[in-house]
């Protein structure tokens, strides 16, 4: 059975207006509307906001902090070290 009307794909005005599309395009738009009129996203932060660093006094957390980037540095050097060593 070879139904040619089945394989074929939606037009863009068809898909643009489906409800699969357009629903999630509104709640969007009206939920940052609302947010930006009444200021919501303040109020929620305010619930959660903390001035200062949490646990700042924590020497593993500080260490951390100062080095945490150096193993993925190192990471990323021996990789491109293989990476060229492989061509050789």
């Amino acid at each position: 059975m070879n139904n040619s009307r089945i394989n074929k794909a939606p037009l863009w005005g068809r898909l643009l207006l489906s409800g699969n599309i357009l629903t999630p395009i509104l709640v969007m738009a009206v939920s940052a509307l609302v947010f930006t009129w009444f200021e919501w996203d303040l109020v929620i932060q305010s619930f959660y906001y903390r001035n200062g660093w949490y646990m700042n006094e924590i020497g593993w957390v500080q260490f951390i902090y100062h080095y945490g980037n150096i193993p993925a540095l190192l990471l990323s050097i021996g990789s491109l070290v293989l990476l060229f060593r492989s061509f050789t």
